[in-house]
């Protein structure tokens, strides 16, 4: 089973049905049934007692245990608990840099695609907010529409924020994207999805060769961003490069750190179930 995104052939994704195959081997390979988290609640399964106490709900009091033991007795259940989880794929011009043949949009959306497979495992609702109003959902029409609006997100000239629904119930929003923001119009967006009620989880992708500058000698570098075309020699700058990227991945941590947002920096070789296992524990931070 496929561990990372580079030991797959991105060409899957040209079909509904092979990008389908794709997220949930790669889900399912390395999500090892875990069951759907519940809580205590009203359901209809009881799991325990525990003494009554001012205010509670008087439905809930269990009579026979009152008959035996003359004292008053809640019933407690177990229900299962479903959370409301929004993705977010950014699509800007820096999204198309490509290594091995995988471009980060391209990754973007098999990442989206497992995590959201995941979510659907644990009977959650997703919703993929790519412009326009997606109702979320958990019914196997749903997965279908979610997939082709996945598999048809194309490239847009800078990022554009995403249309985003008022939900009353908890919500976990996915945002998976390169962090390239001149105009701080995507970290004013980032910072407002958070909320004592929501959880935000920012997954922010570059490639390995990208992060190290590591592009042989004398090479001309494109800005996908602006198109401006750049002559110079890696092994010159390199140093100073990678310095200036650690520096830059230390402070947007530091800043998301401070909002309480989850923040993973992220390349094409992480293994899927680090990225599962983040999903995982931030989602059971709502329940």
């Amino acid at each position: 089973m496929a561990e990372s995104l580079f030991q797959i052939d991105p060409e899957i994704l040209s079909s509904i049905h092979e990008f389908d195959w794709a997220i949930r081997s790669l889900a399912m390979g390395e999500y090892h049934g875990i069951k759907r988290s519940r809580r205590l609640g009203t359901g209809m399964e009881f799991s325990q007692y525990r003494p009554y106490s001012q205010g509670d709900d008087l439905r809930q009091l269990d009579w026979k245990m009152y008959a035996r033991s003359d004292k008053f007795y809640i019933k407690q259940s177990e229900v299962e608990t479903n959370i409301d989880v929004t993705f977010m794929i950014d699509t800007s011009r820096s999204m198309n840099y490509e290594e091995n043949g995988w471009s980060k949009l391209d990754a973007a959306k098999m990442l989206c695609g497992v995590l959201a497979y995941v979510a659907l495992q644990n009977g959650d609702w997703i919703s993929l907010a790519d412009g326009v109003n997606m109702k979320s959902g958990n019914d196997k029409k749903h997965w279908n529409r979610f997939l082709l609006s996945l598999q048809n997100l194309t490239e847009t000239v800078q990022f554009q924020q995403p249309f985003i629904e008022q939900r009353k119930s908890k919500e976990l929003f996915v945002f998976i994207t390169d962090m390239y923001d001149e105009e701080e119009e995507m970290m004013q967006f980032i910072r407002s999805l958070k909320s004592s009620r929501n959880e935000v989880i920012i997954f922010h992708l570059m490639g390995a060769r990208e992060e190290s500058l590591d592009f042989g000698n004398a090479v001309k570098l494109k800005d996908l961003e602006t198109g401006v075309a750049t002559q110079l020699n890696p092994q010159v700058l390199k140093d100073t490069y990678q310095k200036r990227v650690k520096s830059w991945k230390k402070e947007l941590a530091d800043e998301f750190l401070s909002a309480g947002i989850d923040y993973h920096s992220i390349d094409f070789t992480v293994p899927i179930a680090l990225l599962i296992n983040a999903f995982i524990h931030r989602r059971k931070s709502l329940l």
